[in-house]
Parts: C-alpha cells; structure tokens; sequence
C-alpha cells in the first residue's frame, strides 16, 4: 500500500527525538514536536491552514550566556565602587579619616589577630549591606 507524503519537515541539525501530540492551545490540533541533537526543540503545526510552520522554537544556552550576566554584574559592582569611593570624589576629613579594626581571638594556646584596612572594610560593608 502507497502513502503519499503530506507534510516535508525540514531541520538543520540532525534530529534526536520526535513526538506528535495534540495541542488545542497554540497549533489548534496536532503538532510535532521534534528535539535535535545540538539543543534545539522546534514546535511544528501540523493542522490548519498553517500547516508546516514553526511556531515555537528553543535552544539551549551556550556557556558564553551562562556566564555573561555574572561578569556584568562583577564589572557594574566595580565601576560603581570606584566611583563612588575613588580620588576624584571629595569627602569631609571626618569621613576621610583612615580606619582600622582589630581583633585577637584566643583558643588555648592559639592566638589569631585579625586586623582589617580602610579599603578591606569599605568592601566588606558594601558586600554585607547588598
């Protein structure tokens, strides 16, 4: 017995996984849904006078997106920093006055002394209060 061919789904990349479903939402009837192998899923309309279009598409994301919005954050926390707290900007001399904090903690015969800058500080309150 002879078929004759429909519908022609044509993909870039090789395909992994294919499954037919019925979506009454978006296709308004039966769709494919086709996951390839480089991370792509595509959502195809199998009903309709739209037959054959792609109405969703989705990939994974690459390692570069994943780590860019980190490094955007690294990069505006310091360029606000250094703004906010660099040589151009004049402070009062009783907010410019160098501070330091130190402190001894005592464990039998251990003895640790922490002793933090001005700038160590800044830092660390800057950190804290986010």
């Amino acid at each position: 017995e002879s078929r004759d061919v429909v519908l022609e789904l044509r993909h870039e990349n090789r395909i992994a996984n294919f499954l037919v479903a019925v979506d009454e939402n978006d296709a308004k009837g039966a769709c494919a849904i086709v996951a390839c192998e480089k991370g792509v899923v595509q959502l195809w309309d199998l009903a309709g006078f739209d037959q054959g279009e792609v109405y969703a598409s989705l990939r994974s994301l690459k390692h570069w997106e994943i780590a860019l919005p980190i490094v955007l954050l690294v990069v505006s926390f310091f360029q606000v920093g250094s703004f906010a707290f660099g040589p151009d900007i004049r402070w009062r001399q009783s907010v410019r006055r160098p501070v330091t904090w130190t402190r001894e903690l005592s464990l039998g015969d251990w003895i640790m002394r922490l002793h933090f800058e001005e700038e160590s500080l800044v830092l660390m309150s800057i950190v804290s209060t986010q």
